[in-house]
């Protein structure tokens, strides 16, 4: 579809936003990161863009339009449109919140793969047309497509039986350790408390069921770790005297 002269293509729109977010700090950074690479850009300027965020990201550096033309030499940031270049990317007009950087990298990632499956049903064709071997012209057809939806996440269609015991037997084997409780035997018994656990803790009313959690807390943040305590019993100060 052609784009009406002037007016800039979805790729451009969701691409700029897309960096500008970035760039503005936004805290969603970490799980765009994991959705999108610098290939998925079809503007190969605003995908080297992404990839100098993607960098600061990983070191830990803050990602502003200031960091980012750092990482660049200054014939590469001449190319790119010079730091004022990089400053207009997160105008509001163009990257209305730092909130929004994962709606666009999706959205970046969603074009990204339609260009690839067109690009595939073009070699798709063009296999039918020239192989004289049906079963080939099938083999390049179907590597053509996966190639097409690599790092598309699609629904789990399960494992078989012999796959999952041998994921249960070597998690067995090496099971991970959770943060510690301020009880060994409960954290010996338990290997910890585990990431991605739900551990609900019943008695019945006056038994301390909230003072477990708070001993559970204080454990972990004497180990060093974030912890967030949400009570509907007590206020913040009735809390914090307890």
């Amino acid at each position: 579809m052609t784009e009406p002269p002037g007016q800039p293509s979805p790729e451009t729109i969701a691409e700029q936003a897309t960096v500008g977010a970035a760039m503005l700090s936004s805290p969603q950074m970490h799980d765009a990161t994991d959705l999108l690479a610098p290939a998925d850009f079809a503007n190969p300027a605003l995908g080297s863009i992404w990839a100098a965020c993607v960098q600061l990201g990983r070191e830990g550096r803050p990602i502003n339009p200031m960091s980012v033309a750092e990482q660049f030499s200054p014939k590469e940031l001449r190319s790119l449109g010079g730091q004022g270049r990089l400053i207009a990317l997160t105008a509001v007009e163009v990257a209305p919140s730092a909130m929004q950087l994962l709606y666009h990298a999706e959205r970046v990632r969603d074009l990204s793969t339609r260009r690839r499956l067109v690009n595939a049903s073009i070699q798709i064709r063009q296999a039918v047309d020239e192989r004289e071997d049906a079963a080939q012209a099938v083999e390049d057809a179907r590597r053509a497509v996966d190639e097409a939806a690599q790092g598309v996440v699609s629904a789990d269609a399960g494992a078989t039986v012999g796959d999952a015991l041998d994921a249960a037997i070597d998690w067995m084997e090496h099971k991970p350790e959770g943060a510690a409780t301020p009880w060994p035997d409960v954290t010996a018994a338990t290997n910890g408390l585990l990431a991605g656990q739900m551990i609900t803790v019943a008695a019945r009313p006056g038994h301390g069921k909230s003072l477990v959690a708070k001993d559970v807390a204080l454990q972990t943040a004497r180990d060093g770790k974030a912890v967030h305590v949400a009570t509907l019993e007590m206020s913040r100060n009735e809390y914090m005297a307890r």
